[in-house]
């Protein structure tokens, strides 16, 4: 038998890993060193991957195909996939949350099965022509696939739903006879529990003799607790930090927050604080999103937290052991909570029920920003007046350099106090200082520009709607240029 028999295929999904996915891809590396590796890489990063390592190929494949779990379940049910690997016997599929102990392929190899995961020790649901089957074997995270039989098996042409995890057709297929007369075969229970753990880690421990698989699947989502002890985590004080959900361009704010995507992470926020203070959230949605949220929730020990779904077959039941209630009357009557929208569709349909209940989204940034104009303007006019004797420019006779220095001293120690203790209190203060001072500038070059504007057509001011003060413009003439200046910085940071 040859260690050519089997390659390795891992589905490498972004360009940046978690730390968990990290130490999955560099234990898969170690231990599958002889064998063939292959990545699949989204085509969109041809150009910015730049891993080079030792016996690792890299495919790229069109973006969509791991852009979905649709489209993920479409590729990995095609005839085309597995062309790819005729060459080999068998391929193992090493999702990135996967972890392997050792390489013990070649004896699930000679013992012939056509397909082998971690079993679902309580059954998984899978409907298979307009019929209901309880399945036992096997999560694909990790799964040994025979590449001919694979073949075979899909030129049946059977009806899949693409909307149905691809590893349930796999579990589903066992016994069917293919054209060839033989029957693909999927492995029992007992030989899948020697190979992978997937959910219910301990109960599958206990029913292997309290022995270790090969390998385990989802093992930071599902029960990492359990896995600490088996897998060596090198800085174990970063998991609670890990664990915390970076809400992307979706800013947080006092009680709406959007949780968009899961992969990444930071170190802190002031919601985090408050929610580790006690405050109660409600999680909407208890989809993939919403279960992913509440493993994040887990894993930081944060137990105060419920999952709202306006499914009524859902209300009522449980989701990792915890309530799911009706959304409206939760709404109703906890104001000061948080909510985290955890659902792929009608978000908006969900914001606009949350404002009409009175929640306000990204209002801490608007006050940061006007706090920064404000106090700029103000104390530049203040410090002119007391100290400013050197003329700014003659955009703006009034203005003076002392006063100019003066608004943007203030406006920067009040904006970063802010932000600081309201935003966000885990960034970097330096950063934060350059930022702001910076914003500060900005806003009063936004002042002189519409200044000169004013001054080339020989107008006070740009209208006469708001009396002594003018026009929009002349209320908001710095702010734009503020606000404008902040989203470029967002998008560069």
């Amino acid at each position: 038998m040859s260690k050519n028999d089997v390659a390795i295929v891992i589905p490498y999904y972004s360009m940046n890993l978690n730390y968990f996915e990290m130490i999955s891809f560099r234990k898969a590396i170690e231990v599958f060193c002889d064998r063939s590796i292959y990545l699949l890489v989204p085509r969109r990063y041809a150009e910015v991957f730049s891993e080079e390592i030792k016996n690792v190929s890299v495919i790229y494949i069109e973006d969509k195909l791991l852009d979905s779990v649709k489209s993920y379940n479409a590729m990995m049910l095609s005839i085309s996939f597995y062309e790819m690997f005729k060459e080999y016997r068998y391929i193992l599929l090493y999702q990135l949350d996967a972890y392997v102990f050792e390489d013990t392929l070649d004896y699930y190899v000679k013992l012939g099965y056509d397909y082998i995961g971690a079993p679902w020790i309580k059954g998984a649901k899978y409907i298979l022509d307009n019929h209901l089957e309880l399945l036992n074997v096997g999560n694909g995270g990790l799964s040994l696939r025979n590449v001919k039989k694979t073949i075979d098996l899909l030129s049946l042409h059977i009806e899949i739903d693409f909307s149905q995890n691809e590893d349930l057709f796999f579990g589903a297929a066992n016994g069917i006879e293919l054209a060839n007369g033989e029957k693909f075969c999927v492995a029992p229970v007992d030989e899948a529990l020697k190979f992978s753990f997937d959910r219910d880690a301990r109960l599958c421990f206990e029913k292997n003799d309290r022995k270790l698989p090969m390998g385990c699947h989802a093992w930071y989502k599902n029960d990492l607790s359990f896995w600490k002890k088996y897998i060596e985590i090198p800085n174990e004080k970063c998991i609670e930090q890990i664990c915390v959900t970076d809400l992307d361009d979706v800013l947080p704010t006092a009680n709406l927050l959007y949780l968009k995507y899961i992969d990444k992470y930071i170190k802190c926020k002031k919601w985090y604080l408050d929610l580790k203070k006690g405050k109660k959230c409600y999680i909407w949605g208890s989809g993939i999103w919403g279960n992913e949220c509440g493993w994040l929730f887990q894993n930081i020990h944060f137990e105060n937290y419920y999952y709202l779904d306006s499914d009524p077959q859902k209300i009522g039941k449980k989701k990792r052991g915890v309530k799911i209630f009706e959304p409206l009357g939760i709404v109703e009557s906890e104001k000061e909570a948080f909510y985290i929208v955890a659902i792929k569709k009608d978000v908006k349909n969900v914001e606009k029920i949350l404002v009409e209940k009175g929640f306000e989204k990204n209002i801490n940034y608007i006050l940061y920003l006007l706090l920064i104009t404000t106090i700029t303007d103000t104390f530049a006019l203040l410090t002119g007046m007391l100290v400013g004797n050197h003329k700014l420019t003659d955009i703006s006779p009034k203005k003076t350099i002392e006063g100019s220095i003066g608004g943007t001293l203030m406006g920067t120690i009040v904006a970063t106090a802010f932000y600081f203790t309201v935003i966000n209190s885990s960034c970097s203060l330096v950063l934060l200082i350059l930022v702001t001072c910076g914003l500060s500038v900005v806003g009063q070059i936004g002042d002189l520009v519409f200044s000169a504007i004013k001054r080339y057509y020989d107008v006070k001011d740009f209208s006469n709607l708001i009396p002594g003060h003018g026009g929009i413009l002349d209320r908001f003439d710095s702010l734009i240029f503020v606000i404008l200046a902040f989203i470029i910085i967002k998008g560069i940071i």
